[in-house]
């Protein structure tokens, strides 16, 4: 029943063509974990000094407008493990961190005031560098049968993020969001890569067998697309929104790496 009850959801996550229809979704796979509430954010890296923050949220309008009011991103614990951690987090893990810091102490106690007794937070690492969490929260505290039941449903829901996370990207305009114009061409990543590499454009030119004035073209037209003020700035907001990474097929494997 659990796994028919996924697939129905993972299903309709990949038809979804409205934030609506994902909310729905996610509030479905809440109560196939055993929660009444949910909550996904995604961060998606500007600048290295900026992000575009999504929200789309099924906690409490009081509790959402007191958290961006007292600006409690910076400091929420399950946002700091989620972006330095692959593994979920129970919120239990973080009753330690309240014994150690007075801040934290503040801001878990007024969430369970809002209502948010308890819950477990999903990361999500995407290749083009944002970072997404799924999190799931509960108005009571937790019994034997919610234990057992998210216990049965914990691989499921960390695979279902990954899904939640793509369906959002799909209806949402990122590349709008990150102030970003047309996408890259192929041959204006490559050239942004190469002068990353520290090539000059004539370098550059050589290894792509093309010539410098067309390496100049399209390293021009990357930052106007970047809205970047020159190469560097350029090459930065490409590294910071994923829009170059290494090439892994031209990296080599050493011995020691062999396995």
């Amino acid at each position: 029943m659990l796994y028919d009850k996924y697939n129905e959801i993972i299903g309709a996550l990949s038809r979804a063509d409205s934030i609506d229809e994902i909310r729905l979704q996610c509030s479905c796979l809440s109560e196939m974990a055993g929660f009444e509430l949910f909550q996904y954010v995604a961060i998606f890296p500007n600048t290295f000094a900026d992000s575009a923050i999504i929200i789309v949220s099924g906690y409490p309008q009081e509790w959402m407008e007191h958290y961006i009011s007292e600006s409690y991103f910076c400091i929420d614990p399950v946002v700091l493990h989620c972006c330095n951690n692959i593994v979920p987090i129970d919120w239990e893990q973080i009753k330690p961190l309240e014994d150690e810091n007075t801040a934290i102490s503040k801001f878990m106690e007024e969430s369970r005031e809002y209502g948010l007794k308890r819950g477990i937070s999903f990361p999500v690492h995407a290749p083009s560098r944002e970072i997404a969490i799924l999190s799931f929260a509960a108005l009571h505290e937790e019994s034997d049968n919610s234990k057992f039941l998210l216990k049965k449903s914990i691989p499921l829901v960390h695979q279902a993020a990954l899904h939640v996370h793509e369906a959002v990207k799909r209806v949402i305009d990122t590349s709008a969001i990150l102030n970003l114009k047309d996408p890259l061409t192929e041959r204006e990543r490559d050239c942004l890569l190469w002068t990353a590499e520290g090539k000059t454009s004539w370098e550059t030119a050589k290894i792509l067998r093309i010539s410098e004035r067309t390496v100049k073209f399209h390293l021009q037209n990357a930052c106007e697309k970047l809205n970047a003020c020159n190469r560097t700035h350029a090459i930065a907001r490409a590294v910071s929104t994923g829009l170059i990474r290494p090439h892994i097929s031209s990296l080599p494997v050493k011995e020691s790496c062999r396995v």
